[in-house]
């Protein structure tokens, strides 16, 4: 299981602020996660679109999309702000 943490506006474009989930197999790294919230839904869809506009913690350190993602991680997402 993982925790997911939303901040600023994608707490009003997901609905919520966090969430625990029990991952897919399938889902090693980061990519592979933003690409499996974004098939829970067009919320997720459209706050994240494709990692492209968040940046993203694990364990609070930021890191990359090909970053592996481990069982009892705290994962955050943050908006880019422009």
């Amino acid at each position: 299981m993982i925790r997911l943490l939303y901040f600023m506006g994608l707490v009003d474009a997901i609905g919520h602020s966090q969430e625990e989930v029990v991952l897919p197999d399938a889902v090693r790294d980061v990519k592979g996660l933003v690409a499996w919230l974004e098939q829970q839904g067009e919320r997720y869809q459209k706050a994240l679109e494709g990692g492209a506009v968040v940046q993203i913690t694990i364990n609070k350190r930021f890191v990359e999309l090909d970053t592996a993602i481990r069982d009892g991680d705290e994962i955050a997402f943050f908006p880019v702000v422009k």
